[in-house]
């Protein structure tokens, strides 16, 4: 799904914004924001608003895009600017405004609202398009108004029905007790034991792939300083680790774009002549890692020269045309993005797109002109974050994740309490497999159980009653499927392994 342009959808956030200001009187606005499906205002509101305001907002938005309002664009000098927005009662504006890194700053007008935009806007209100609210959330504090815009009616019913059947992380977190958010933490998530165990695994995942292709893990607040100490001789070096980054802020998008976040910082350090050949090995490494999730992806190239950029201009080009050779030896046609590179070199990121048609940068290979006595640095990353990829992981599959991925994959269900001792015995059978299985010993009725396990997304259950404890036998039932099918624990043992190690081995059959 194509999605309108950025000054369309930054135009749409500035309109919803004036549009507030009128319909409120002595509303602050916090920000005002293009997103990558349509955008998002942040507001502090005289009074409080829910979800039952959505219509209420809508009708005063449409109304006041088709009065067309012009929106009058100029430049100040930012000092001047913040005068300006502190004199129309904007101060949460004007405050963000001081810490802008330029000195002469865009200031839009539309009527009574002046605001500095974070993106380029449209001549008119009525360029806003066809805009809907998704939602309103918050309470007396700040208020959050997320919408969209598209081109057209049709357009937008189009993504609407989209946007139904798109399962949130968000939600699917709480549903499966993996992580929840606690509003009086903004921007924080409070991981859950299954979470911590989901994390667990795709942590375990993300070492034996690297491991395997041949990194080794260490732990530096500075690789290249480490690097530089040991004064190494013998190439390619291959050194992986995680860390935090960023710092703490509240984002509609969740763990997608969590602050902080847990990255993996790779680096490979070899000679210019061996620089294309791992290039192209870690392109077909980090492909087929990530193809075990099905994703949908791109390769895109950021090589655009940033002013005060390490590295003289001959080697920003030298290593734009490594990371272009390496993507046509794999196979694919460079996608060049406009967004300005980093200043340590150009880079290579993987676009994942979402079942929105939104675009995640997840992976990166880079060529770090900024270190210093070595021969040739590359700086990768293999998931960008693990908050990231858990989220894209749960948006992709609706929580219902492949056996070895899930943090619980069976839970054993005795139908009451005389059969509590028989499933005891069927779990601990399963753990010792290796498998990892939980007890629902509660005195909920079957049903119940049965609902928490579904609502849970764990793969498979086992029922336990009378019959099952008479003849020996387990019941099974499998996530996605109706009824039950009577079989010897065994078979069930030889199933799971079976569909567990189909999985892992496609992560060990990546090719280093």
């Amino acid at each position: 799904m194509n999605f309108p342009s950025l000054p369309q959808r930054q135009t749409a956030a500035e309109t919803l914004a004036a549009c507030l200001v009128r319909l409120f009187p002595g509303a602050q606005i916090h920000r005002a924001e293009a997103t990558q499906e349509g955008f998002v205002c942040d507001c502090f509101l005289p009074q409080p608003l829910g979800q039952e305001a959505v219509s209420l907002i809508e009708e005063h938005l449409r109304r006041f895009i088709k009065e067309d309002h012009p929106i009058k664009q100029l430049e100040m000098m930012r000092e001047n600017a913040c005068q300006l927005l502190q004199h129309h009662g904007q101060m949460a504006l004007a405050e963000a405004l001081r810490h802008h890194p330029d000195k002469i700053v865009p200031i839009i007008q539309i009527g009574d609202y002046y605001a500095s935009p974070k993106n380029p806007v449209q001549d008119s209100t009525k360029e806003a398009g066809t805009i809907k609210i998704l939602s309103i959330t918050g309470g007396t504090e700040l208020t959050r108004i997320f919408g969209t815009t598209q081109a057209n009616p049709q357009i937008l019913k189009k993504f609407l029905k989209a946007y139904e059947a798109h399962r949130d992380h968000q939600q699917l977190g709480r549903e499966m007790q993996l992580f929840v958010s606690l509003p009086q933490f903004p921007g924080e998530f409070c991981w859950l034991p299954k979470g911590m165990i989901f994390f667990e695994i795709l942590y375990d995942w993300w070492k034996k792939a690297l491991q395997e292709y041949g990194f080794e893990l260490i732990s530096a607040p500075s690789s290249s300083a480490l690097l530089q100490a040991q004064n190494p001789q013998i190439f390619p070096i291959y050194w992986a680790q995680t860390a935090k980054k960023g710092e703490l802020s509240s984002s509609p998008y969740g763990l997608l774009e969590a602050s902080p976040r847990t990255v993996d910082n790779l680096q490979i350090v070899c000679t210019p002549d061996q620089v294309s050949k791992e290039l192209i090995s870690s392109l077909q490494f980090f492909d087929k890692s990530l193809n075990i999730f099905g994703f949908e992806s791109q390769w895109n190239l950021r090589g655009k020269r940033v002013p005060k950029a390490a590295g003289t201009r001959a080697q920003w080009e030298q290593s734009v045309r490594w990371l272009v050779g390496a993507l046509e030896a794999r196979g694919y046609s460079p996608s060049v993005d406009e967004k300005d590179a980093t200043v340590d070199g150009p880079c290579l990121e993987l676009h994942i797109r979402d079942a929105l048609g939104r675009e995640w940068p997840l992976a990166y290979v880079c060529v770090d002109l900024s270190a210093k006595n070595l021969p040739v640095v590359l700086s990768l990353s293999l998931l960008h974050s693990f908050e990231r990829l858990t989220a894209l992981i749960l948006e992709q599959t609706g929580g219902k994740l492949p056996l070895w991925l899930a943090p619980e994959q069976v839970r054993v269900i005795p139908m009451a309490v005389r059969h509590g001792v028989y499933a005891s015995e069927v779990a601990a059978t399963l753990a010792a497999k290796g498998l990892r299985v939980v007890v629902d010993a509660s005195e909920e009725k079957l049903g119940s159980k049965v609902h928490a396990a579904e609502k849970e997304r764990v793969p498979y259950m086992v029922i336990l009653g009378d019959k099952e404890l008479k003849e020996g036998l387990i019941s099974v039932r499998v996530a996605g499927e109706e009824g039950l099918k009577p079989i010897e624990l065994k078979s069930l043992v030889e199933e799971l392994f079976a569909k567990g190690s189909e999985s892992f081995n496609e992560v060990k059959q990546i090719e280093s």
